[in-house]
């Protein structure tokens, strides 16, 4: 079995080609984060810790836990604690009727029975709703897998074996379901991974039969480049449970072929994988699995592309970018320490609207935002003493967005030498205004926007060459 930082290392790899930290530290405080998006119910916000709460959010920032409690990792019992008392609600909320919201109450069921909570009734409750409202769908869909994994950790052996071997069959069969796109964090590449993990975790006899046409379809979206961070995950989890299940087999060989046409053996155990670096010299890789049994093989590489990209590239959603002086003309210089306006528009292509887009605008070299405070309140000629409790309120934050801007933002984020926003776009165009100011004199090259959906990689823009700034 992987450990914790072991899955999270192979994730960076598969989702950036790179890997951040050094072993055995955490690239991020996840934990920290998840307390500080944790609001009073104990449910996790997307951002912030607010009143409402998508219920797939917390019931997934949960299974995260309960997986790292399990692989070894220290996991704050309060922080746990919490994040059940509101999967133990929204298991139980017959108002939640939507399926991708039965999906989420599933999976907080099958979470509180695996942690040894008596949740029979929350199970049942949820298992008769989907009879009753959806016959048919439920059967083809990750719900039927985890009302299995429930059943069997309660020792219920007919159903649980009947809804395994449901889900065995639908993700192994040599053409699988297809679904609609990704919606609701849910798509045929997250159903096959949650099958093939929950099969190994709960069901070995029946994982014994899993087929390669099943693992095959596992990694198809790794193979047509529409992974995303949550399947990619997901998938990681699914292949360490099948390798594990193989260890005995051993592990594949990596030989490199040079220039002088002489083989050399390469690569390095990492848990279950074998990895390894090679020269761009080498003609030729070989890959030699262990006997009798299966092996796949993923390329990868990182850095940062050597000449900017020559067009515009449009797939669903478009953006653009403009440096103004203070009437609202566009410049191609400026003076040191001069506040320039930056204008991005974004819109969706098609009439729809398109969320979850991570937008990124890369600044130029020596330039760096300037971030805004909000006016202050109008005075409302309180007394000293109502001041003096005024005193205690929090004070307003900055930012970074002028008033103006109408793009819709979720969240975002400044960082030394970019902004990214997370934004959903109409098919109107939206603005989003900031301010940035050149702190070196020179000339500098002015990198293209770019905006991406974070779960469907067949949609995203790419600014053309948008030439050079001087800065006198």
């Amino acid at each position: 079995m992987l450990t914790l930082r072991q899955i999270e290392v192979i994730r960076a790899i598969m989702v950036t080609g790179t890997v951040n930290g050094a072993p055995g530290a955490m690239s991020i405080d996840l934990t920290s984060v998840l307390r500080a998006r944790q609001n009073g119910e104990g449910g996790i916000g997307l951002w912030l810790a607010t009143p409402d709460v998508d219920p797939f959010i917390t019931a997934y920032a949960a299974f995260y836990l309960v997986e790292a409690r399990e692989r070894g990792e220290p996991v704050p019992a309060d922080l746990l604690a919490s994040a059940n008392r509101y999967l133990t609600n929204m298991a139980g909320d017959a108002a939640l009727t939507q399926l991708h919201e039965l999906r989420a109450r599933a999976l907080a069921t099958y979470l509180l029975i695996r942690q040894g909570q008596t949740a029979t009734h929350l199970l049942s409750a949820v298992h008769e709703q989907l009879k009753r409202d959806y016959p048919e769908a439920w059967k083809a869909d990750t719900i039927g897998m985890l009302l299995g994994a429930s059943y069997q950790m309660l020792q219920q052996a007919k159903p649980a074996k009947e809804l395994a071997q449901a889900g065995l069959a639908r993700v192994g069969a040599a053409t699988p379901p297809k679904y609609s796109g990704f919606a609701y964090y849910y798509d045929a590449g997250i159903d096959t991974a949650w099958v093939v993990y929950l099969a190994h975790k709960h069901f070995p006899n029946e994982a014994k039969r899993i087929s390669i046409s099943a693992i095959e379809n596992l990694l198809q979206p790794l193979k047509d480049n529409s992974y995303n961070t949550l399947s990619s995950a997901l998938i990681v989890l699914a292949l360490d449970a099948y390798t594990t299940a193989k260890e005995t087999a051993g592990l594949p060989k990596l030989v490199a072929v040079g220039a002088d046409k002489k083989e050399r053996a390469i690569g390095e155990a990492f848990g279950a994988l074998m990895r390894a670096p090679y020269l761009a010299s080498d003609t030729a890789l070989w890959v030699t699995p262990p006997e009798a049994t299966p092996s796949w093989y993923v390329l990868t590489q990182s850095g940062y592309d050597l000449v900017a990209p020559s067009a515009v590239q449009n797939q669903g959603i478009e953006i653009t970018r403009e440096y103004l002086n203070a009437d609202g003309s566009a410049l191609t210089a400026a003076a040191l320490g001069q506040e320039i306006t930056v204008r991005l528009r974004l819109r969706a292509l098609g009439g729809s609207v398109v969320s979850s887009l991570a937008v990124v605008d890369l600044l130029p070299g020596g330039f760096e935002p300037v971030t805004q405070m909000p006016p202050p309140p109008p005075d409302s000629g309180d007394t000293g003493e109502d001041d003096a409790e005024d005193g205690d309120s929090a004070p307003p934050a900055a930012g970074l967005a002028l008033p103006g801007s109408t793009l819709y933002t979720e969240h975002v984020e400044q960082r030394e030498d970019r902004i990214v926003l997370y934004a959903s776009a109409g098919p109107s165009v939206s603005e989003f205004l900031y301010k940035i100011r050149p702190s070196n004199p020179g000339s500098f090259n002015i990198p293209p926007p770019y905006a991406e959906s974070m779960y469907e990689r067949t949609i995203y823009s790419q600014g053309g060459p948008a030439g050079v700034i001087e800065v006198k």
